[in-house]
Formats: C-alpha cells, sequence, structure tokens
C-alpha cells in the first residue's frame, strides 16, 4: 500500500493544453494528450535518432520557481544536493526524498534572475509543490508554478552543438554546464550531445523555428529514448517513493551531496551510501519485443521478482530499451525477462 506521501503525489490535477501546442501543429506535429507524438516524417525521425540530430518539444513538463529572501535556505532544507554550489553557469540534478528516504522526485535546479527553477515531469509538480508549501511555516519563500512561462526543448545528436550556437555563442560543454543568453533562453548539457533548452514563452516561436531550421524534429518519445541511452532516469507518479537515490544512480549523476546539512532522509540516504546496502542498481536493458513501461516487473527465469522498470521506450533500431532497478546478484548470475516474453532482456553497456 502506498503511503500518504505517495498517495497525495498521485492528485495533480488536470493540465491545461500547452500555449505552443497550436504553433507545433501548424509545423506538422501529431498531439495525443497533450505530448507530441512525431512530425509528418517518421523514417526521418528514426533515422536522425540513430545518426543525427533531434530537436524534442517536451510539452508535458513542469517548471517550479523558488523565490524570496529564504529560497536558497528552504530549497537547501528539503533538496539532496548542495544549492550552495548553484552559480550563473551550471545547473544540478538533485532529489526530493520521503522521510523514509524513498524519492519523491528527481528535479533539475538552476539560479535565474528570479529565484531558483526547478524543472521536473508535469504530472507530478502540483501535488509537489503543496507538499514543499507545508513545510515554508515562518520562511520568506514562494513557490510557483511557472511552467506556463516557458517551453521545455531537448536537443540531443552529434550537431547538437553547433545547432544551439544559434540561441548562445558558446554552448555548455560538459555535463550540468549552462548557458543563459541575454534573452532568457537556458541551455545545460545534461550528457555528451544531449541538451536541454528553457525558452521564455515570448521567444518559444523564434528559438523553436530556429533550433528546427538546423535539427530533425522529433517526437517526446525519442527524447525519452535518448535519455535512457544517457542513463537519466525521470519519476512520474507510478514509481515515486520506491528506491533509495542510490537505486537510481544518483549519487553517479552528482545528484547528492554527503557533506550538507539535513534534509528528508537523509540519515538513510547516507547509511545506504557508507555501509554498502544497496542491492538494487539502475541498469540499461534491450527487449527485443516490448513494451515495457514503468513500474513493469523485471523477472528471474524462475519467474520471481528481480526489480521494476524506471523507464522504457521504443529504440529506432527495433525492440525496446528501457532502465531498470535491478537487484544487483540477478545481473551478475542469471537471465532476466519480462512477464510473457519469448526472448530474454540483455544488459546494455
Amino acid at each position: 500500500m502506498r503511503s500518504p506521501v505517495a498517495l497525495a503525489l498521485m492528485t495533480a490535477s488536470p493540465t491545461s493544453p500547452h500555449p505552443f501546442a497550436d504553433h507545433l501543429s501548424a509545423r506538422g506535429a501529431c498531439l495525443k494528450a497533450g505530448e507530441v507524438t512525431g512530425f509528418q516524417d517518421a523514417q526521418a525521425e528514426h533515422h536522425a535518432l540513430i545518426a543525427g540530430t533531434t530537436l524534442h518539444p517536451l510539452l508535458g513538463e513542469g517548471i517550479m520557481r523558488a523565490h524570496g529572501a529564504d529560497a536558497a535556505s528552504f530549497l537547501q532544507g528539503q533538496l539532496s544536493n548542495d544549492l550552495g554550489l548553484l552559480n550563473a553557469t551550471n545547473a544540478q540534478w538533485t532529489s526530493y526524498c520521503s522521510a523514509q528516504g524513498r524519492v519523491l522526485a528527481i528535479p533539475l535546479a538552476w539560479k535565474a534572475h528570479d529565484g531558483i527553477l526547478l524543472w521536473v515531469p508535469g504530472e507530478i509538480l502540483d501535488p509537489l509543490l503543496a507538499r514543499l508549501r507545508r513545510y515554508v511555516l515562518r520562511a520568506r519563500v514562494q513557490l510557483d508554478n511557472v511552467s506556463s512561462e516557458y517551453l521545455v526543448l531537448g536537443v540531443g545528436g552529434p550537431q547538437a552543438a553547433t545547432a544551439l550556437r544559434e540561441l548562445v555563442p558558446a554552448p555548455p560543454a560538459e555535463p550540468m554546464a549552462r548557458t543563459t543568453a541575454s534573452d532568457g533562453n537556458t541551455v545545460v548539457m545534461l550528457a555528451a550531445e544531449l541538451y536541454v533548452v528553457i525558452v521564455p514563452m515570448p521567444h518559444a516561436a523564434r528559438t523553436w523555428d530556429t533550433l528546427a531550421a538546423a535539427c530533425v524534429s522529433a517526437s517526446a518519445a525519442g527524447w525519452q529514448w535518448r535519455l535512457v541511452q544517457a542513463g537519466i532516469p525521470r519519476l512520474g507518479v507510478a514509481l515515486q517513493e520506491q528506491f533509495v537515490p542510490q537505486m537510481l544512480n544518483l549519487e553517479q549523476l552528482g545528484a547528492i551531496s554527503f557533506d550538507k546539512g539535513c534534509y528528508p532522509g537523509q540519515e538513510i540516504v547516507a547509511r545506504a551510501q557508507y555501509l554498502g546496502q544497496v542491492k538494487r542498481r539502475l541498469t540499461a536493458l534491450h527487449a527485443a519485443e516490448g513494451p515495457l513501461s514503468p513500474g513493469q516487473p523485471i523477472l528471474r527465469a524462475d519467474g520471481s521478482s528481480a526489480g521494476t522498470v524506471v523507464a522504457g521506450v521504443p529504440a529506432p533500431q527495433g525492440g525496446w530499451d528501457a532502465l531498470a532497478v535491478v537487484q544487483t546478484d540477478a545481473l551478475a548470475h542469471e537471465p532476466l525477462h519480462t512477464a510473457g516474453a519469448s526472448q530474454p532482456l540483455t544488459r546494455r553497456g
């Protein structure tokens, strides 16, 4: 049974259509349930994912702004990373955990002129805000959902940096480096050849058209595939409060500070790190047959549980690619599969 924390975070309010949806539709985007499922040339998209550079409109994303005199200190007491290390040229992954050290969200955080911004999946943003606001008390901080003020774009592939020079003179050159242009366009490098761009809505049409001229426009699912390839997990409603951060390799992403002060779940996270109690780890897998979806069980040869799918997406070359949290002894000693599959999963990387 889910805890009251997880149940509260599952009550996200319905989202309204993104203000940029009409612009994308006029440029050939196909939309379903508020997300771009593709453009008019699926073959070009698949080829570009494998060997080219793609541009992904991410309409279902959430942006939270924390501002006020105590914004930084308030978030410092809630999140797992050291926000005191944020500056004008970087960003950082962090996590928000329950008191039991289980991950509720994996925000990307960076400083802006009007506070600190946090990027999370849109489906969890409003419940996350509601929970954080309960702990504000006398702190001089305001927490707002500002998702409608921004367009989030993903850019990936070998020519991504070249394309981004149309927006910023010097795109970031290492993971977690950030460049913000005078018009407010913010580019963060997440991994090699993988960037997220946060665009103020007044510049959305110009920015999209500029990047679309240099990249192949592609679906939100294509972006999820690029995140899977990079080993970057993101948690939606289905998987909240199931994993300690190390099970998701968040310490390898630099999302945990072991030197900062307390935050919810800090003792459990530290114990897992220093006592070697992490028996499950995030692993990249490939399935010849699918689908693979978040929360789907990974099974041992005898049918017993070995882990859980965190993200699954069709692979451009065929089959499905996934990130899954899997018991380390199962990875070492036996084949894995999903229920009803005729072929075992293979491990990537």
